[in-house]
This record gives C-alpha cells, sequence and structure tokens, in this order.
C-alpha cells in the first residue's frame, strides 16, 4: 500500500501544472495499479505510441493485462501525449 501511495505521488507530481483533470482518466487507475506494482511509472507523454504500444506488448503477459486493459493503457498513453502537446519520437 505505500508503494502505491508513494506510486501516486510521483505521478502527479509528473504532471504539468494545471494538467489535473477533474475525471482522472480510467487508464491511469489501472496504470497505478498494475504497473507501479513492480517498477517506477513513467511518463507515457515522454514515449511515442509505437514506443508505448511495444512496451505494452512487453509487458502484458507478465502483468497479466487482457486486451481491454492494454486497450485502456494505450488509451491514457495517448491521452498524456495530447495533454502535454509532445512531440512523438
Amino acid at each position: 500500500m505505500r508503494r502505491l501511495l508513494i506510486n501516486l505521488v510521483l505521478v502527479s507530481a509528473a504532471l504539468p501544472v494545471g494538467a489535473a483533470d477533474p475525471a482522472p482518466h480510467p487508464g491511469r487507475k489501472l496504470y497505478v495499479a498494475k504497473c507501479g506494482r513492480c517498477h517506477e511509472l513513467y511518463d507515457p507523454a515522454k514515449y511515442s505510441r509505437e514506443e508505448w504500444a511495444e512496451w505494452l506488448r512487453k509487458m502484458q503477459r507478465k502483468s497479466r493485462l487482457d486486451t481491454n486493459q492494454i486497450a485502456a493503457l494505450q488509451d491514457y498513453a495517448d491521452a498524456a501525449r495530447a495533454r502535454t502537446n509532445a512531440p512523438t519520437r
């Protein structure tokens, strides 16, 4: 539980000022719960859609993510990229 709280704080701190959504993206909760369980949470806006998709593919089995969860995580990453207007590599 402590690790989850630490990860929530880290992810929140990584968001640009004013980026807090009144209704957080549904994929964010999944990202924190599944991905943050084993490692630090990376800012999805810093990765291209293709890079993020490749990491999701690599982690799907290990994290026991179904195709709907993968889609939600990809959508969350796309939304993060759009929110920050981050250029894709």
